[in-house]
């Protein structure tokens, strides 16, 4: 997508329509993805209901980018340039963070509804720390366990949706300008 939008940047030198198309997939993806289901859902919608996030990044990197360098004196690009990946770069470590932590204690917290006592806080303890702990567990222990972490993904997929109708909100104040070469 990256490279789709640079040549239609390219040869149209309009920016603001694929840009508000790639905040609109943005929102698609992770809204999608809500959906999922682990009992129902199978791995041909898991794979499709990925590429509208992934068109939607590969997309507004690229033109948010192209929009700020059209956007600022020929003086200022390099500064402009350093503080647009700063703040990417610092983003994305918020949106890790904040996708883990809601991940951790929905995880916890859902795990306390089919676990208990001292067996109980050591699987826990064992699946907070390592996912793949519950391919050691067997039955209804382990059926409970994947049912308490789908339904923490489910949360997360809910918090990143709502991160990204936040962020389509401030594309809209991007604004149109002129790019180098077009009129």
């Amino acid at each position: 997508m990256s490279l789709g939008v640079g040549i239609y940047m390219s040869r149209t030198g309009v920016y603001k329509n694929v840009l508000i198309f790639c905040g609109v997939c943005g929102i698609l993806g992770p809204a999608l993805m809500v959906s999922w289901n682990y009992k129902h859902t199978s791995q041909a919608v898991y794979w499709l209901t990925m590429i509208p996030g992934g068109l939607a990044y590969g997309g507004i990197l690229t033109i948010t980018l192209i929009a700020l360098i059209s956007a600022v004196d020929p003086k200022d690009m390099a500064a402009a340039t350093g503080v647009s990946y700063l703040f990417r770069a610092c983003g994305s470590v918020l949106g890790i963070g904040v996708s883990t932590a809601v991940l951790q204690q929905t995880l916890k917290s859902n795990l306390r509804r089919y676990f208990s006592g001292k067996h109980g806080d050591k699987i826990i303890r064992h699946i907070r720390e390592n996912v793949d702990y519950i391919r050691q567990l067997q039955g209804n222990e382990r059926a409970a366990a994947i049912q308490a972490y789908a339904s923490s993904m489910h949360n997360v997929f809910i918090a990143i949706t709502i991160a990204a109708v936040l962020a389509f909100m401030s594309l809209l104040f991007i604004q149109q300008h002129h790019l180098p070469g077009k009129k």
